[in-house]
């Protein structure tokens, strides 16, 4: 009986790990989405993308960030 019960935590672990990670994807990640106009001339800003990705100054163009 105890070996079953052991058998039976060693299969749930990895279960209740992706389930985890699956929850703590859902809360953290998400979708920004912005809207320009078609009229909006090149260099138009459009918001504040780098705080929205929560990157520090100047940390965008050092990941190299393109749009």
């Amino acid at each position: 009986m105890v070996s079953t019960l052991r058998g039976l935590e060693l299969a749930w672990g990895p279960v209740v790990r992706v389930l985890v990670l699956q929850a703590a994807w859902a809360l953290g990640g998400g979708q920004v989405r912005y809207s320009v106009p078609e009229e909006a001339k090149g260099g138009t800003v459009v918001g504040r993308l780098a705080q929205d990705l929560g990157l520090e100054a100047g940390e965008a163009e050092a990941r190299r960030l393109r749009l």
